[in-house]
């Protein structure tokens, strides 16, 4: 076992179903393509190609309104996110050059502010790729701020280190006015300068795949698809945790999430919630089987896991993180620009 792969494999104790295409499901032409939704005071809001939507709790349309104007070719909705306090709608798609959006409830044609107003393609430009099959995923930190995890990919702005050396900013903290609280995780400079001089010379070896981000009890969470480590070829899934009272985001530790069933493993997952079964609280996730996070097909299954056995394990990697456990530098994804420190990504 190398110095990055899992200490240890959660599969022990998911129970398993698994779930097929339906044959009577299936997207028609006249059917909006969808990706995300949030419900606030009995209204439905959806984000969707091109289009954000409104609806009642009969879910009749309140409001249809078009989010790709100008130069704009498509825009998939990427995030959509609901803040209370502020009572408007956080939006990213990958029209319009990637850029933010928030709009408010009562009427979506009324955009509030948008980061494209601010440096055009600066590293701190609140951003998404425009490429669709690179996601971002979003949520409410408490009511000022919000995490935004992004997956890196076309039209995102890098920083130029040095010479031979990119950055990126992956993880941060957002005020909810778009101006940057904390910027955690580019690729430091130490970091990329080694990669580099070891033949890795792309941001695209350190693509992280984000896929669902939730809050539990006091901790926030994020589920991903990326490599075992830099430069090989398998993809697996993580799930990560950071203490909700971390606004430097430096308690960052994450552990491989697998489902195993009739001994196939399910490496990428796709999407989780978290409910309670029998008096207990699980993760709930569905899981895909694939070489590729960008081309998932075929049959996939749906697990659980208690949500105190993925705790005890995470906390267990961060123990032996912290009492000394070797990695390769090389071979790591995230680096914390202060410093020279790293996080706990075991």
């Amino acid at each position: 076992m190398s110095s990055l792969e899992l200490l240890i494999v959660v599969t022990l104790g998911w129970h398993a179903a698994l779930v097929h295409p339906s044959p009577e499901v299936r997207r028609t032409s006249q059917l909006p393509e969808l990706s995300n939704l949030q419900v606030y005071n009995n209204t439905l809001y959806v984000g969707g190609l091109d289009k954000l939507y409104r609806f009642d709790e009969n879910l009749n349309v309140l409001q249809s309104v078009d989010t790709c104007s100008g130069l704009c070719k498509y825009n998939y909705n990427t995030v959509l996110l609901l803040d209370e306090t502020s009572q408007t709608l956080i939006t990213c798609g990958t029209g319009n050059g990637g850029f933010c959006e928030r709009r408010l409830l009562s009427n979506l044609s009324s955009v509030v502010h948008s980061s494209s107003s601010g440096d055009n393609k600066d590293i701190n430009t609140l951003v998404v790729s425009t490429d669709r099959n690179r996601p971002a995923v979003a949520l409410m930190w408490d009511t000022q701020l919000f995490l935004m995890a992004v997956t890196y990919g076309e039209n995102i702005p890098i920083a130029d280190v040095n010479s031979s050396a990119f950055a990126y900013n992956a993880l941060t903290l957002q005020e909810t006015l778009f101006n940057s609280n904390e910027y955690i995780f580019p690729l430091g400079n130490s970091e990329v300068q080694l990669i580099i001089n070891n033949n890795v010379s792309s941001l695209n070896d350190y693509v992280v795949y984000y896929k669902d981000a939730f809050q539990y009890q006091n901790y926030t969470y994020l589920l991903t698809n990326q490599k075992t480590h830099v430069g090989n070829d398998t993809f697996v899934s993580k799930v990560a945790r950071l203490c909700n009272f971390d606004p430097s985001l430096k308690s960052y530790v994450d552990m491989e999430l697998a489902c195993q069933v009739d001994g196939v493993k399910y490496n990428l997952v796709q999407d989780a919630t978290v409910a309670k079964l029998n008096g207990t609280d699980y993760l709930i996730a569905s899981f895909a089987k694939s070489n590729d996070p960008e081309d998932v097909v075929g049959a996939g299954v749906v697990c659980a896991i208690a949500m105190l056995n993925i705790n005890l394990n995470l906390t267990k990697s961060y123990l032996e993180f912290l009492n000394g456990y070797l990695f390769n530098r090389v071979e790591r994804y995230l680096y914390l620009n202060s410093g020279g420190v790293f996080v706990s990504t075991v």
